[in-house]
């Protein structure tokens, strides 16, 4: 059926306007009288119904029987007739929505869920800010859509983005944030973090700020759950998801930035005559990552270096390197 679909709802259009032919009419007496004469317990989305429907029907488009005679009375009479073309307008629908129906708007998200709730697209080219009813804050990339309840329930917080976003969640340890986009799910109880869709690689990155993030896999027969596929990130960490083979890949953020609950004492990054030795723990606690040494001998090399000035892990890494002909 699906073959001829269009064309059938071409012909529905012809016939609303009478300008049908003769031998399409004949068509339409031959779908009508083959609908009268089913159980009401068939489906019309049986393969088996549908290939004999249209078998009964062709068989029709040649001269006509006793039956079919019968039954081209039954179309004059207007109110039998409309109500048979409508009968077959909302079937024809309902299977041409069931089989033509595109993509979800966000992958592992049924559209129904997000149909009940309040949407917000950013058309503009600069970021937009949304606050949801518990006062956390979303900064829209343009051409992203955030969908919301327009007040979350006693159980949990939970959106749906589709695009890019900044989060930063207000704490609620009663109530989980989630965010649900492109077969991931990330949860938090208060903390700010990115989420950025590729389309080019199809892939969904989550990258954390502040707090700590758990990122996991949809639960589906496609995407198996299991302890693998749940990732906890702590501040300048991040987590991508390839939609092409599922896996979840764990890094560092593209700019690592001072982490808010570091002490004063691991931010101060002036040194004077400290090993290499001495060095790098501090800027493990100042940035919440590790930091392995390949060449033992290079703790001992020593460093008098000012990296207040230098922006950034990456940076001072490679003012340090430059000093004692490393590299990382």
């Amino acid at each position: 059926m699906s073959r001829n679909l269009k064309w059938f709802a071409s012909l529905l259009a012809k016939y609303h306007k009478g300008i049908t032919s003769t031998e399409e009419n004949r068509f339409l007496d031959n779908w009508y009288n083959f609908l009268h004469n089913k159980n009401e317990k068939d489906t019309i989305e049986d393969p088996t119904l549908q290939s004999e429907m249209w078998s009964q029907i062709e068989k029709g488009m040649f001269p006509p029987d006793e039956r079919q005679v019968n039954s081209s009375k039954l179309w004059k009479n207007t109110l039998v007739r409309l109500a048979a073309a409508s009968v077959v307008l909302l079937i024809s629908f309902l299977i041409f929505q069931k089989q033509y129906q595109g993509p979800p708007v966000i992958a592992g998200v049924e559209d129904k869920v997000l149909n009940i709730l309040q949407q917000t697209k950013n058309n503009s080219e600069v970021p937009k800010l949304i606050f949801l009813s518990d006062q956390s804050q979303v900064r829209l990339e343009p051409g992203a859509t955030i969908y919301f309840p327009s007040q979350f329930d006693s159980l949990n917080r939970t959106v749906y983005l589709d695009g890019d976003a900044f989060f930063e969640i207000t704490p609620n340890k009663n109530k989980p944030f989630v965010v649900h986009a492109n077969n991931i799910i990330t949860r938090v109880v208060g903390t700010s973090f990115t989420i950025k869709e590729n389309k080019l690689t199809k892939s969904t990155e989550v990258a954390v700020i502040t707090g700590i993030v758990e990122v996991q896999k949809i639960k589906t027969g496609k995407y198996p759950t299991k302890d693998s596929q749940k990732v906890v990130l702590t501040p300048n960490k991040k987590v991508t998801f390839f939609e092409e083979d599922a896996n979840l890949v764990t890094g560092i953020v593209e700019r690592p930035e001072i982490i808010k609950t570091a002490k004063p004492e691991t931010t101060s990054f002036y040194f004077k005559e400290k090993s290499i030795a001495y060095i790098i723990p501090i800027l493990e606690k100042a940035y919440g990552v590790q930091i392995k040494i390949k060449n033992e001998r290079l703790y001992y090399c020593t460093v008098t270096a000012d990296l207040t000035q230098d922006k950034g892990l990456f940076a001072q890494l490679e003012v340090l390197c430059a000093a004692i002909d490393a590299r990382f």
